[in-house]
């Protein structure tokens, strides 16, 4: 911000870019390392943990159709994050819109096909939903020297 408002060179904003797409790249790394970790030990051990809060074997595969789907629920939203800091509202809303949408659709799709689907509708809305979110991300972060650039006003 410093590099724009200051009049700075395109040398020292594409450096400032730089580190924020740096900085964000090493952040999310360390999001999939740390939520990756517990994703997987819960989906290892969830024959361990489902008997301790009451729920059987049954719904062993929906604990771990939905565990998964955290996850991803978890990267979506840290995309959105990102989003919503680059002013990329409209963006934004159309991924929740695909969340919603895929989510609705393919929830109703399994709640008619039976109980081992459930959770499915949940797991592909929000794999989905990250999916366009990190495209559009990594979209905005190309395109943010224009972006910056073609959202001042020009003025003396």
């Amino acid at each position: 911000v410093k590099s724009v408002l200051g009049k700075g060179t395109l040398e020292q904003i594409t450096a400032a870019k730089e580190g924020m797409v740096t900085a964000l790249r090493a952040g999310f790394a360390q999001l999939i390392k740390i939520q990756g970790c517990v994703t997987l030990l819960l989906i290892i051990f969830a024959d361990r943990i489902l008997p301790a809060v009451g729920l059987g074997a049954v719904q062993g595969g929906s604990f771990q159709i939905t565990i998964l789907g955290v996850f991803l629920l978890v990267l979506f939203l840290s995309q959105m994050t990102i989003l919503f800091y680059l002013g990329k509202l409209q963006t934004a809303m159309v991924c929740c819109f695909l969340f919603a949408l895929v989510n609705g659709t393919v929830t109703a799709w399994s709640i008619s096909s039976g109980e081992q689907w459930y959770g499915i509708g949940f797991l592909v809305a929000s794999a989905a939903a990250a999916t366009l979110a990190a495209i559009k991300v990594n979209r905005h972060l190309e395109l943010l020297e224009y972006d910056t650039f073609t959202s001042q006003s020009i003025h003396g």
